[in-house]
């Protein structure tokens, strides 16, 4: 009598029901630790490592038929920005699943570039219609440098809602000394400015586009007048004493009220 052959086993399905990792795979990227959950068979074995075979988690899925699993992984900071993920699920009568998904890191985190000038408060005088204002600082040699003018006196990171529309931005490079330089021609008004860096990585390159990245400086209030303009254009106040009342309020703490007349004024602008 021949002998009989080992049944051919179904394959376990995998699926992956939060996040969406395919989404992760371009200008969304994904934190450096999070949930991951998803369905297998009844109580299959998963394993989530990433394309190296490192294990990061692993978990059991429930006794459902859906086979429910949920469990976290986290990825360290130097790791690549360019990532894959491998989920492996094993259970008795079934044949391995497989599931594989690349996608994108949020960059390692880096120290903010700092700002020499203008200090904070500076007020800047021209008698044209635009005055230029420098930028000077300091970062890692070869990181890009990007200074961020918010053209409302008294914004803060956490002001910040959709307003982004309204930034004028200049990046640089910073030198090999440490030290980058940009300027802004800017109109009369006041300002709040913040600065960022990256390190920028080419394409090809495990870490691509950002070997690592910084949040940015809080924002700091800079004014601009001018005989020109004559007046702030967003108050019809004189310039002096705008600049004046506006830098009182700010060493009282009163910056709330500064944020709640700057956000009425741009939203009637």
């Amino acid at each position: 009598m021949a002998p009989q052959a080992d049944p051919v086993l179904e394959e376990i399905p995998i699926t992956v029901r939060s996040p969406n990792l395919a989404g992760w795979n371009g200008p969304i990227v994904a934190p450096r630790r999070f949930e991951i959950s998803g369905n297998a068979v009844s109580n299959a074995v998963v394993t989530i490592s990433d394309a190296n075979g490192v294990v990061l988690a692993t978990v059991q899925a429930s006794a459902s038929a859906l086979g429910d699993w949920r469990t976290s992984v986290s990825y360290p900071e130097d790791a690549y920005t360019n990532q894959t993920i491998v989920i492996t699920a094993s259970a008795p009568g079934w044949a391995d699943g497989r599931f594989e998904q690349s996608f994108k890191l949020y960059p390692p985190e880096i120290a903010d570039a700092s700002i020499t000038t203008p200090v904070p408060g500076s007020t800047f005088r021209g008698t044209g219609t635009l005055v230029n204002v420098p930028f000077t600082g300091t970062g890692l040699p070869g990181a890009q440098v990007t200074v961020y003018a918010y053209p409302f006196a008294g914004i803060r990171r956490a002001d910040l809602d959709g307003d982004q529309e309204s930034t004028i931005l200049k990046s640089t490079t910073v030198a090999a000394d440490g030290t980058w330089a940009v300027d802004f021609d800017l109109p009369a008004k006041g300002y709040s400015f913040s600065a960022a860096q990256s390190l920028p990585e080419p394409e090809g390159s495990p870490y691509y586009p950002y070997r690592g990245i910084s949040n940015g400086l809080e924002f700091r209030d800079i004014f601009v007048v001018s005989s020109a303009a004559g007046t702030l254009p967003e108050t019809g106040a004189n310039d002096q004493v705008l600049s004046a009342t506006a830098m009182s309020l700010m060493a009282l703490g009163l910056v709330g009220m500064i944020v709640a007349s700057a956000r009425g004024r741009r939203k009637t602008a």
